[in-house]
């Protein structure tokens, strides 16, 4: 029995250590091999291999055109060729693969693009100027409900036909985001044109509907099917002009359960996901994880943050001292040490550390319920002692804030900060809705509060429509935020080939915005990720693993991994 009770407590000892150093079979973080490039002999290449993504969610479109959510990006990427990419470090770039010539006039007023001769749609169509001139009318159109898609075609005049293989864009101005602008989603016009003639929005005919499950693309892997909520099928289009595709087929399984997507990880049912922070903490030195899988962690430019919508059709809002108030109110540091597991850093604003526009003299607002108290007393919003409730002029302070259910995190973060507003007199209620739903919600300024996250994008300038006073009308301004120095600095730098004054513009801008508070920023995420550890060429950038090129397109196996069966 004493050795029993002897050899149990030793157990115990070698326990507690396995659980403060995960020294039994930890899986290495960030291991080298697994950005190794593809060999010179591609021999060594497994191209029968089936790669199994995960998906976060459902996408709402498989049209380009209408392209919004993490999901809809990840399959899309894959299905579709552009004429200009941008790589991991956020540089565009001209697509030598689909680009013959590109050429920007002396004045830097128009530009000419020539497209290789013989691209093809999946179809077999030909991929031609005509499709890039069909898509810019598309996004032109107001009929066509493109959101944030139609934000930097404001900027150009005409996108002309030369000829079959060349189009001629006029800008309104010499500008050095103009070639910025002109990365937007092309689709077939073969296909849509039809569809066109019955449904000018694209998106509520049978026609229509049809067009936008079933994409016809002219990228490197080719659209199978979709099973709502299940999956979605891709494979690998044999007469693809540019490199060789790696895998045979691509499976883009729909997780939405973080806990059922590692489950499935370990049992090598699924090759790669996001991890929560959580899961990166104490599931990633596990024996199990490190038999089938490595762990990732790499900086990224995704923010996340409480929208505040300040159009006046809830009281609010309005006030800049409410949305002061709401940020003090919010312990930032608590979050990240009991959510977040240490991984994230605090938000200061628009951009994110790291990225070229990040204005390092702005200072976060300070955790302070007393600070949040004195500007809402400030601002006519006066505790009832009665109720214990803030009210003014009859209305008590009670707002709904709406929060995807898809976020892993979101409800742990706005259950502090519903307990923390309640303690000033603030009533938080918590709505949880799919993305999609909030996404049209959104889109409508049908919300008082939500909650997200945000990619910045690959030029500030891209950025002007979620803040620049003509957005809000149909545009990506969604909480319709006005600031006319604001406005007038994203034209400023739009107009600029001085880098260092363009750099000035977009400091100021940050620092403008994050005086307004129409965001409360709340951390910066970096990219925590698990993969197979047979994956190979695996690399990370601002946006993680994907959506910059050719991202998820580089990813091989070596002959000889063991396949993984769909």
């Amino acid at each position: 029995m004493g050795g029993f009770k002897n050899g149990a407590l030793w157990l115990m000892v070698l326990a507690v250590l396995y659980g403060l150093t995960g020294a039994w079979a930890q899986a290495p973080l960030n291991p080298p091999h697994l950005s190794e490039s593809p060999p010179p002999d591609l021999e060594q290449i497994d191209y029968d291999q089936t790669l199994i993504r995960r998906l976060e969610g459902n996408p709402n479109t498989l049209n380009p055109l209408f392209r919004g959510s993490a999901p809809e990006y990840a399959v899309l990427e894959l299905l579709y060729d552009a004429p200009f990419v941008f790589d991991n470090h956020m540089r565009w770039r001209v697509n030598e693969d689909v680009v013959e010539r590109y050429e920007e006039s002396a004045d830097h007023l128009s530009t000419t693009l020539v497209l290789e001769r013989g691209l093809k749609w999946h179809d077999g169509h030909p991929f031609t100027a005509h499709d890039i001139a069909f898509s810019f009318e598309q996004l032109r159109d107001p009929q066509v409900p493109a959101g944030a898609n139609k934000a930097s075609l404001d900027a150009i005049v005409s996108c002309e036909v030369v000829g079959d293989y060349e189009v001629r864009f006029v800008h309104k101005e010499a500008s050095p985001v103009a070639r910025v602008n002109l990365s937007f989603p092309i689709v077939a016009r073969h296909v849509f044109a039809p569809v066109k003639a019955e449904d000018p929005t694209l998106t509520s005919s049978d026609l229509a509907v049809r067009a936008n499950r079933h994409p016809v693309g002219n990228g490197p892997y080719r659209f199978v099917k979709w099973a709502d909520d299940e999956r979605i099928v891709l494979e690998r289009w044999d007469d693809y002009p540019g490199p060789k595709p790696f895998f045979k087929r691509i499976v883009l399984r729909i997780l939405r359960d973080p806990k059922t997507t590692l489950l499935a990880l370990v049992k090598g049912e699924v090759d790669e996901m996001k991890l929560t922070p959580a899961q990166f903490a104490a599931q990633t030195s596990s024996p199990e994880f490190a038999k089938v899988a490595v762990a990732t962690r790499a900086d990224q430019w995704v923010t996340n943050y409480i929208a505040w919508n300040m159009d006046g059709s809830n009281p609010f809002f309005a006030d800049v001292r409410v949305r002061q108030a709401m940020t003090h109110a919010l312990d930032v540091e608590q979050i990240i040490q009991s959510v977040y597991r240490g991984l994230y850093s605090p938000s200061r604003g628009i951009y994110p550390p790291g990225a070229w526009m990040f204005n390092p003299e702005v200072k976060p607002l300070a955790h302070s319920l007393a600070q949040a108290g004195d500007l809402l007393d400030r601002s006519g919003w006066k505790i009832d002692p009665e109720t214990g409730w803030r009210t003014k002029e009859g209305v008590t302070f009670a707002f709904e804030l709406l929060c995807p259910q898809e976020s892993s995190t979101g409800r742990q973060v706005l259950t502090y900060y519903q307990q923390a507003l309640r303690s000033i007199g603030v009533d938080l209620k918590l709505r949880l809705i799919e993305y999609a739903t909030l996404r049209d919600l959104r889109r409508r300024h049908e919300f008082q509060a939500y909650y997200g996250a945000w990619v910045t994008s690959n030029d500030p300038d891209q950025d002007r429509g979620m803040f620049h006073s003509d957005a809000i009308e149909g545009g990506a301004n969604l909480v319709s935020y006005r600031n006319k120095r604001v406005d007038r600095l994203f034209d400023k730098a739009r107009a600029t080939f001085d880098f260092a004054w363009r750099q000035q513009c977009y400091h100021d801008i940050h620092r403008l915005i994050y005086e307004d508070q129409p965001f409360t920023f709340v951390s910066v995420s970096p990219s925590l990720w698990a993969l197979n550890k047979h994956l190979r060429g695996v690399r990370f950038g601002p946006r993680g693993p994907f959506y910059w090129h050719p991202g998820p397109r580089d990813w091989w196996v070596k002959r000889g991994a063991p396949l993984r069966t769909p």
